[in-house]
């Protein structure tokens, strides 16, 4: 530590045995992670929504905060004018015959392009913006290679973490700079994805969701792009392999749907990216995001309902007490881990970032030397033989854990 330095100091832990206590237990027959048929939820999706949202609120951006009665209304039914999950699915939830098309008299989400409270042109100090596409599958490569392709229902997100690599895949350095500040919906998604693949096409299909964005960033709880999208998949493609990425509680709105696919033959795993124990770190790196102790109820809530799921430490920050930590997150009942460092810009300057690449954005250099109170540099080396100490205690705890390319390649 510099001299002058103020000493970092642990702020206050959230008691997680507490909160697994106030999760009902899952129900022997859904086997660990959801192998098995998922069981009904113990708890009705308005309860779960009604706790997420006692933790979701004051902890995080105000443009989150919400009316669990509101939410609950959207838990039950879609979007006004839009056809509900027993009219886009047959009660038998049984796959056309070949060559048979079943369409949905009226796409999920076609109101979300002509309804003004859907299209917000502001969330908060974010701007908003809207436009239409002509596909919203996008072909795997790189740490996704072995999928069929990556769904991204927005551009851009406004949880703006100091470290996303997606910011230097921003058009222009304008939006790269503004990173968090801003977000651009794409308001026909859902009609773009039935008009790019015919009925069934994605049948056995695995695709991840998302790669560039996070698909319950706060906007989606007015939007609903995601959920559009995941209607149609369950309407026109009830056997896909879906995992849905994203550090957001309002995942927990779309139980239903994970539900519905599962029933019907298709597979989901949500991945809720969980990076450090601390809060205190938590607003460093990542100051518009939910808080810890919310995105982990949520996961539990899912784990408990009969969805796989898994926690992604991608990446993982620096951590209080590992030790304490690993007992916290084994206390969850999840197995499914994924581990990662950070990509740090070359020659760990912020100088030394290079845009259009999927490397850490420089702002998590100035965010770790704060977090140590050294230079950039010396702040990076520590952090390198941090990870290592936290990654060898992580990996003797969890035997199975992937680690970067190898920890995200399908599930199923």
């Amino acid at each position: 530590m510099i001299k002058g330095s103020t000493p970092f100091v642990p702020g206050p832990r959230p008691n997680f045995n507490r909160l697994k206590s106030q999760v009902p237990a899952a129900s022997p027959q859904n086997g660990q992670n959801g192998q098995n048929a998922p069981a009904p939820a113990t708890q009705s999706p308005e309860d779960l929504e009604a706790q997420i949202d006692a933790l979701f609120g004051p902890q995080t951006q105000p443009a989150l905060a919400h009316s669990s009665t509101t939410m609950a209304t959207t838990m039950t039914t879609t979007m006004t004018n839009r056809r509900t999950l027993g009219d886009l699915v047959p009660q038998s939830v049984i796959p056309p015959r070949a060559g048979q098309q079943v369409l949905p008299l009226q796409v999920p989400g076609d109101n979300v392009a002509n309804n003004a409270e859907a299209r917000p042109r502001a969330l908060g100090k974010a701007s908003v913006s809207w436009k239409s596409v002509s596909t919203v599958i996008t072909p795997a490569s790189g740490f996704i290679a072995g999928y069929h392709g990556s769904l991204n229902p927005y551009s851009g997100c406004t949880f703006g973490c100091q470290y996303c690599y997606a910011s230097n895949f921003a058009k222009d350095t304008k939006a790269q700079d503004t990173w968090g500040q801003w977000v651009q919906g794409k308001d026909n998604a859902a009609q773009a994805l039935r008009r790019e693949v015919a009925p069934g096409a994605l049948n056995g299909k695995c695709l991840y969701m998302s790669t560039v964005t996070d698909p319950y960033q706060p906007l989606e709880k007015k939007a609903s792009v995601t959920r559009a999208i995941l209607e149609t998949l369950l309407a026109l493609h009830p056997q896909v392999k879906i995992v849905v990425q994203t550090r957001s509680p309002l995942v927990v709105r779309d139980l239903d749907l994970f539900q519905a696919i599962e029933k019907a033959g298709g597979r989901v795993q949500v991945n809720m990216t969980l990076t450090t124990d601390s809060e205190r770190v938590r607003k460093l790196y990542e100051p518009g995001c939910p808080s810890n102790q919310a995105r982990l109820k949520a996961i539990v809530s899912l784990h408990q309902a009969g969805i796989q799921c898994a926690i992604t430490m991608t990446p993982l920050l620096p951590v209080e007490d590992i030790s304490q930590w690993i007992v916290d997150l084994k206390a969850t009942g999840i197995s499914r881990y994924i581990v990662q460092d950070f990509h740090l810009p070359k020659g760990n300057t912020a100088q030394g970032s290079k845009r259009m690449v999927a490397r850490t954005d420089a702002k998590a250099l100035e965010a770790t030397a704060s977090h140590y109170g050294l230079d950039q540099a010396q702040a990076a080396a520590q952090y390198a033989r941090d990870y290592q100490v936290w990654r060898s205690a992580l990996k003797a705890a969890f035997p199975s854990i992937g680690e970067g390319r190898t920890g995200f390649q399908p599930p199923f």
